[in-house]
């Protein structure tokens, strides 16, 4: 993946320092309070002093607030910027366990991640994407990821499936906020797989059908037949175009990186143009395939 290439040059101050550091420092040389700065940032105390301690990672805008504000010069505002976008072109891997609640727990970090999104572009070329799966189509997928990653990384089990599942569901209520828009793109490939039992495939396709139908949900199918833009060999996540999430067997990839959003973007745009305009014909088709096939296994 090209990296983005940054305006340092070998005379500039040491980029090794935080930023957060770096902007304390700045604070305490004008004398003034976390309090203080906040008030002229507009910006809590708390995340002030959230920032120059490292446990938040500022945005490019959060940076370039608190610099003016402590009336930074211009060069030390870019460095700052500079440093911050250097940062965000490295993909970070939230590394996902079968134990220790991280599989519920990374729910809730994307779920902080989509609550300020307003535009979500999602692509998926073998299950349906999380905001669009049932209860139990996401109970067998989670219990998928245990048993696979159960081996290397300890014991899973029900409750952090269950838990996983909740949190899943949870984030799904973001769907009903008509100012939100949800862009699904999905191979034919998705609608092929029988992930859990006939019964619960046939509701996971009546749930995407309700979904279809809402104003700000836009579910595209690219069918079989169709040769590709792009092989694509994994799901990702496109949020305002600012952070891009790839879902990986064990683990997710996060990048603010702008090279990164602009391939995944151009990836999402390629793909997207080959979706079919009327998902209805083929999820009927595969509704009956399954109720078919519930009818014959019971």
């Amino acid at each position: 993946m090209t990296e983005v290439p940054t305006t340092q040059s070998p005379e500039d101050e040491d980029v090794s320092v935080p930023v957060g550091r770096t902007l304390a420092e700045l604070r305490r040389d004008k004398g003034l309070t976390g309090s203080q700065l906040g008030r002229l940032a507009g910006m809590s105390q708390a995340k002030i002093s959230r920032i120059e301690t490292g446990a938040l990672a500022p945005e490019r805008g959060d940076v370039e607030r608190i610099a003016r504000a402590l009336d930074a010069q211009p060069d030390v505002v870019r460095r700052l910027v500079d440093q911050v976008e250097g940062r965000h072109n490295r993909m970070t891997d939230w590394r996902m366990t079968a134990s220790g609640g991280r599989m519920s727990q990374m729910q809730k970090e994307i779920a902080a991640i989509e609550d300020s999104t307003m535009v979500f572009r999602l692509f998926n070329p073998i299950v349906f994407s999380g905001l669009l799966q049932t209860a139990e189509y996401a109970r067998t997928y989670f219990g998928s990821v245990v048993e696979v990653v159960a081996e290397l990384d300890g014991a899973g089990g029900p409750k952090e499936v269950s838990t996983a599942v909740s949190a899943r569901i949870q984030r799904q209520e973001k769907l009903a906020d008509p100012g939100k828009q949800f862009r699904f793109v999905l191979t034919e490939a998705v609608l092929q797989h029988l992930v859990c039992h006939p019964a619960d495939m046939v509701a996971q396709i009546h749930r995407v059908q309700q979904l279809a139908a809402q104003d700000n949900v836009s579910v595209g199918l690219i069918p079989a037949t169709t040769q590709l833009a792009y092989l694509p060999p994994h799901s990702f996540a496109i949020y305002d175009g600012r952070v891009v999430v790839v879902d990986l067997t064990n683990t997710f990839v996060v990048s603010r990186g702008r090279s990164d959003l602009r391939l995944y973007r151009r990836v999402f745009d390629a793909l997207e143009a080959q979706v079919t305009e009327d998902v209805n014909p083929m999820l009927d088709r595969y509704l009956e395939r399954y109720l078919d096939l519930m009818r014959r296994t019971g």
